[in-house]
């Protein structure tokens, strides 16, 4: 396997993104699979699955956000994004390694995999570029925040007394305080993320997560959730797309399953014609870093592979 390191300008007119692409120098891939990670990591993290893809014939590619990872000019700028429009940048430097990916391998199935705030991103990635796409897989999502439109207000709030670089802990609370509530026996903050201790040790450890989100950051984020959370987002999602959403059942991010299906039955009510869901049994937020991890990286790469050979109906499991 070889590793691409890539980098290019964001649509913001002032960062440098950096990305990763993962492919078999020796083999033409099949396929491409572009993964969107989510808040308080980068796409390194996801090199396992990575090379488990081009193993199996695919070439891997992802970027670091904006206030993400490498593409982060300083410590101070993890985090967060832009001064306004941050969600759109996100958006568009997703859009923009697809085209540069897209180029490079211009007749093979493309397909796109957003977790978590990734999640949150891609899903307004498809309604506007979804047409361009094999496939998408939704993984670890939420459904609609009833406090976003609190969150923002006290974020904006925060903006305005300390400045857009305030790291909350009022917001850090709001946000995840509540999520180890179903693991009394937890070590760490970050137990609700997966039940492999050795995975949360090293995530607790690692400078390009364990950080406090800035207030513009916090912002920008129930900005972005608010916007896919109406029946006017899944309207405007393509109804020809093959959608597959994956979460654990023991997820708070997803409500333990109860906001996911919520996004699954607005994309059903929405017409969508081609739509799945699957709930892993005693699995936390990342699923692709859990003790079974083997079986879902199996699950996805059967989903895609089934994707390029024939349509299937919705289904929920």
């Amino acid at each position: 396997m070889a590793i691409e390191e890539l980098s290019y300008f964001s649509t913001n007119k002032t960062d440098t993104v950096k990305a990763t692409l993962w492919f078999n120098p020796d083999s033409p891939p099949k396929a491409v699979l572009q993964i969107v990670h989510g808040m308080n990591e980068y796409v390194g993290r996801y090199q396992d699955f990575a090379e488990y893809l081009v193993e199996n014939g695919f070439a891997v590619c992802g970027n670091d956000h904006l206030g993400h990872g490498r593409t982060a000019s300083s410590s101070e700028r993890l985090g967060y994004f832009a001064p306004q429009d941050g969600p759109k940048f996100l958006v568009e430097d997703v859009h923009e390694l697809y085209l540069l990916i897209k180029a490079r391998y211009p007749d093979i199935p493309y397909f796109l995999l957003g977790h978590s705030m990734g999640s949150f991103i891609t899903r307004s990635y498809i309604t506007k570029y979804g047409d361009g796409l094999s496939g998408y897989i939704c993984s670890g999502t939420s459904g609609p925040n009833p406090l976003g439109k609190v969150g923002i207000l006290l974020a904006e709030t925060e903006i305005r007394r300390y400045g857009e670089f305030r790291r909350s802990s009022l917001l850090n609370n709001m946000a995840f305080g509540n999520y180890n509530k179903q693991y009394p026996e937890h070590r760490t903050s970050y137990d609700w993320l997966t039940n492999d201790a050795a995975v949360v040790d090293k995530y607790a450890k690692d400078p390009y997560c364990n950080y406090i989100f800035t207030a513009s950051g916090f912002r920008d984020l129930a900005l972005l959730l608010n916007s896919i959370s109406t029946k006017a987002w899944a309207g405007a999602v393509p109804k020809k797309l093959p959608i597959h959403m994956v979460s654990g059942k023991d997820d708070p991010v997803g409500n333990y399953g109860k906001g996911v299906r919520k996004v699954f039955d607005m994309l059903h009510d929405a017409g969508v014609e081609n739509l799945s869901l699957k709930l892993y049994s005693g699995c936390r937020h990342e699923v692709l870093n859990e003790i079974d991890r083997k079986k879902v990286y199996a699950d996805l790469l059967d989903w895609m592979n089934t994707r390029m050979k024939a349509p299937t109906k919705s289904t929920a499991v």
